[in-house]
């Protein structure tokens, strides 16, 4: 196997410099594999979603105003959409339980696989919060192929899911009726 060339990515946390392991993966590449633990500690992976688009969010913590406020967001895209959602978090699976998660959205936790910030393109290795994971939000469609999204650049920035839902939109596999 060949050594990959790593491109880590710039970002800021609260106006100072840091940086990802690697660059997240682009649109039209399929979607690494995870397998993180739950609330229950088990394992999901992509393959538990397999068949249907998504979207993969992963972010430092739910345990910050900023964290409620994406789960929140992330509940409504969900809705919006009806296509699944996942959100990673540095968080453990005893964190996970003090939240309700909106309908739609599957909380993991990605406290012991630094493995799945490396493949995200979201660890933060080069500041002082080296090991959270850095805001992404992806769609993929039914292949597991990134249709898009990407890294926010500013840590305490909410990640524009606009530009997910209207993926999500044109693929049209699992938009919702509108409610009554």
């Amino acid at each position: 196997m060949e050594p990959k060339e790593l491109f880590p990515q710039p970002i800021s946390i609260r106006g100072e410099r840091a940086y990802t392991f690697d660059a997240p993966p682009r649109p039209g590449t399929a979607i690494p594999d995870f397998f993180l633990p739950d609330r229950d500690f088990r394992d999901r992976g992509r393959a538990d979603f397999a068949g249907k688009p998504f979207v993969l969010a992963a972010f430092p913590t739910l345990e910050t105003e900023t964290g409620a406020r994406e789960l929140s967001a992330l509940g409504a895209l969900a809705a919006e959409t009806g296509c699944p959602v996942v959100a990673v978090t540095n968080d453990t699976p005893f964190a996970l339980r003090r939240f309700a998660a909106p309908e739609g959205v599957t909380l993991l936790s990605a406290f012991r696989s630094p493995e799945f910030g490396m493949d995200f393109g979201c660890l933060v290795v080069e500041h002082r919060t080296m090991g959270l994971l850095a805001r992404i939000a992806l769609a993929a469609d039914a292949e597991g192929k990134i249709i898009a999204g990407g890294l926010s650049p500013e840590l305490s920035d909410l990640p524009d899911l606009a530009p997910l839902a209207a993926a999500l939109a044109q693929n049209g596999d699992c938009i919702s009726p509108p409610l009554p």
